[in-house]
């Protein structure tokens, strides 16, 4: 064997000089020469045994192999994706030699070498230590080599690429519509991994605070669509977010995606309709307001105060989520009240947005003045006129000469309408006596034409007031009251008095007073005044003669003569010796001063209960009252309205009045009656406020006087 070797080691010696080609042949032929011996000697051995010669080449790294080739490598493919930044390998090399793993970025080894491994081989298995640093997420191919340690070419495994993945999924949520009536949307988007998908949904601008509703999709790592809303969202008009989120299938941190916003919206649209001017004369008006949507607006008409029946008219606008200006109405309205409504479609299948109704007139006539008749023949040369007007525009009243309005304009006064009434001042100069004619008329307030009244004539003729003498009362020994009315025709009455005097020829006289407490007699009065004087001194036991005397504009009145005698003298032998009242004790210095009177009446005066209102005296026409006094006299209560004071002081207007004559101190029914004036002032009124006056007489003594302020109601 030794002598092989030498060959053998001879042959590779020579090899460097004769090239691996006579290596090759030169081992053969030994190889050859020495097959027999070696088979004898593993026989003779008792068994088979490796080739010293194989041995000694081997031994000396010659480029030969004999029954090999190169060595066997695998790599275990790691998981495809991961979130495992440091991974380690494994596999299996059949050399013992050191065992190298190149990892490269991308797929294929022909990119950048991103780590290095090495593991000891022993002829088996193997696994290597984790790689440092830590890779970052991306893709990777890994490819394990080992040397042959027979000087046989290096053996590789199959590479093997991989990836890495750190970060959340990707996910993307449609937005939904911006604004739709939909409570249970159902949502869709892309997601990159299988898991589901989950869609939060909160009430608000911002994915926070409590979750609402919640739906699941599928994931497909691609796009997804959920279910709709398990249960309905709030009703009404509410902001949502939603938000879509996926865990992640390598228990990376959840993708979520990016917030959409987007409005719940089931009320109708909101709508308002401004009033339009009313009234006016326009026939054909157009309208304005807001509407909370973009669809057109159509305001509706009706006839009537209600937005109800058939619409006779519209007209349109377009929507412009804001204010809204419409064009003028289809057809042209005629004179009425009318209501309208501005009706708006919702834009996302809502009901239909209405306004609340504006109810407006259209006037195109003329104002309805009137003109009330004077007396005719008046002793007024300066008479006041009164009427109604429809409109609140000044009524002016021309007065002509003669029966007929027409000519020269001889006078005009003007006079302010105040609720549908008006009353003139006193015309200015005085007129001569003569027939005029009157008419007044008032311009529209809205440019219609101007209403004019039907033509009132009347006569200004020298007619004095007309006056009546009444009864004396209250006669004692030395004084007495006496009575008369006086009727002023409709003109004002300049002076009044009473002439007296023990003949007919009078002599004496004194200015008269006024039974109701007024201070003056009206302007322009066509209805009797109760005048009354009280005269002291008087001669007992003798006979009086007196009569009323009225001047006016027309002329003077004067009355019919009356008498009265005075009582006879006190007989101080008879009743004053004995200590007793004379007859005249039944007078004032008998009874109740003044003062108590007037406070005893004053707490009767206001009207009370159920028959004193507004509509049960319309009714009945008056007031029925109990009237108590402490002795005999005659009572006269008055209600007067004192208007509002304006440019010119008009005269309390009388509201009601009525007499009663007590025999005896004790109670009477006293029935207060309403004047024509007095009805058609409560006639329009919820609530007034009047001032009672009571005038008692007593039996021989002066009036007393006492008034109350009081309110009346519907």
């Amino acid at each position: 064997m030794k002598t092989v070797s030498t060959s053998i080691d001879r042959v590779a010696h020579a090899r460097t000089r004769a090239g691996a080609c006579t290596l090759h042949v030169a081992v053969a032929l030994a190889l050859a020469g020495f097959a027999g011996a070696r088979a004898a000697g593993a026989q003779a051995a008792g068994g088979l045994g490796a080739s010293p010669i194989v041995s000694s080449v081997t031994r000396a790294g010659l480029p030969f192999t004999i029954g090999g080739s190169l060595p066997t490598v695998t790599l275990d493919a790691p998981a495809s994706r991961s979130n495992d930044t440091t991974p380690s390998f494994s596999g299996t090399a059949s050399d013992t030699t050191t065992i190298t793993i190149t990892v490269y970025a991308g797929e294929g080894t022909k990119g950048e070498v991103r780590a290095t491994l090495k593991v000891q081989g022993n002829g088996g298995s193997w696994t290597s230590a984790r790689v440092s640093p830590p890779l970052p997420s991306g893709t990777y191919t890994a490819l394990a080599a080992q040397p042959s340690s027979l000087g046989n070419a290096t053996g590789e495994s199959d590479p093997v690429s991989f990836e890495i993945d750190t970060e959340p999924p990707t996910v993307t949520l449609k937005a939904p519509p911006a604004r739709s009536n939909d409570v249970t949307p159902s949502f869709t988007g892309t997601a990159s991994e299988a898991t589901a998908v989950t869609v939060e949904v909160f009430e608000g601008t911002r994915p926070e605070g409590n979750i609402i509703a919640t739906v699941t999709a599928q994931g497909t790592s691609g796009t997804w669509t959920s279910a709709q809303l398990g249960s309905p969202l709030p009703s009404g008009t509410h902001t949502f977010t939603a938000l879509a989120i996926q865990a992640s299938e390598i228990k990376n941190p959840a993708g979520r995606s990016a917030p959409v916003t987007f409005v719940v919206d089931t009320e109708p649209p909101t709508v308002t309709l401004a009033a339009p001017t009313s009234p006016s004369n326009d026939t054909t008006p157009s309208f304005s307001g807001t509407a909370s949507e973009t669809t057109p607006v159509t305001v509706e008409i009706f006839a009537g105060p209600n937005a109800e029946g058939t619409v006779l008219t519209t007209a349109t606008a377009t929507g412009t989520g804001g204010s809204f200006s419409s064009g003028q109405t289809t057809t042209a309205l005629a004179g009425g009240t009318f209501t309208a409504v501005a009706v708006q479609p919702s834009a996302i299948g809502n009901a239909d947005g209405s306004s609340a109704p504006v109810t407006f007139v259209v006037d195109t006539a003329s104002p309805t003045v009137t003109l009330n008749p004077l007396p005719s023949p008046s002793g007024n040369a300066a008479p006041s006129f009164s009427g109604r007007a429809s409109d609140h525009t000044p009524v002016t009243v021309q007065i002509y000469s003669g029966g007929a309005a027409e000519g020269a304009v001889l006078a005009t006064v003007t006079a302010e309408a105040d609720a549908g009434e008006w009353a003139s001042a006193r015309v200015t100069p005085p007129l001569e006596w003569g027939e005029y004619t009157a008419r007044a008329t008032q311009p529209s307030s809205i440019g219609n034409a101007s209403g004019a009244s039907a033509p009132v004539s009347f006569a200004v003729e020298p007619i004095a007031p007309a006056v009546l003498t009444e009864a004396a009362s209250a006669v004692t020994r030395t004084s007495v009251a006496m009575y008369a009315s006086v009727a002023p025709q409709g003109a004002s009455v300049n002076a009044c008095s009473f002439e007296y005097g023990t003949t007919a020829a009078y002599g004496k006289s004194i200015e008269c007073g006024f039974v109701s407490g007024i201070s003056a007699f009206p302007a322009a009065g066509t209805e009797a005044v109760q005048v009354f004087a009280r005269v002291y001194g008087l001669a007992p036991s003798s006979t009086y003669h007196f009569r009323i005397v009225a001047v006016g504009e027309g002329g003077t009145g004067r009355g019919a003569d009356a008498t009265f005698t005075t009582l006879p003298p006190l007989s101080f032998g008879e009743e004053g010796a004995r200590g007793r009242a004379s007859p005249s004790s039944t007078g004032p210095a008998a009874a109740m001063t003044a003062h108590a009177i007037a406070a005893l009446i004053r707490a009767q005066l206001t009207p009370r209960g159920h028959a004193a209102r507004i509509a049960a005296l319309l009714k009945s026409g008056g007031l029925k009252v109990m009237f108590k006094a402490t002795q005999a006299g005659t009572a006269a209560i008055y209600w007067d309205y004192l208007q509002r004071p304006a440019r010119h002081k008009p005269p309390a207007v009388l509201v009601a009045s009525g007499k009663l004559k007590l025999r005896s101190a004790g109670a009477g029914a006293l029935m207060i009656r309403l004047s024509s004036a007095g009805r058609r002032l409560l006639g329009g009124a919820k609530r007034i406020r009047l001032t009672g006056t009571c005038i008692f007489t007593p039996l021989g003594a002066g009036p007393v006087r006492a008034s109350a302020t009081f309110e009346l109601k519907r």
